[in-house]
């Protein structure tokens, strides 16, 4: 639950020293309503994040860490 109980923070991480690109889904019926992406904060940081229907495509360089905050339509 993220700080200020609006959504859900979601980090990752890539630990294989590779850039890479990956999709996040939710599945059991979960819609994605929003996700924007943040700093370790927990505020937005400017840039658009590739969204469908039940998650969203992201790019990660190495070693990075990414914060995503996400609401779901359950």
């Amino acid at each position: 639950m993220a700080e200020d109980k609006n959504g859900i923070i979601i980090r990752l991480y890539e630990s294989e020293n590779t850039k890479t690109t990956a999709m996040l889904t939710f599945g059991m019926d979960n819609r994605l309503l929003t996700v924007t992406e943040c700093n370790l904060m927990e505020e937005p940081v400017v840039g658009a994040v590739e969204k469908t229907e039940d998650g969203f495509t992201f790019t990660i360089k190495p070693f990075e860490i990414k914060t995503y905050r996400v609401n779901l339509d359950k």
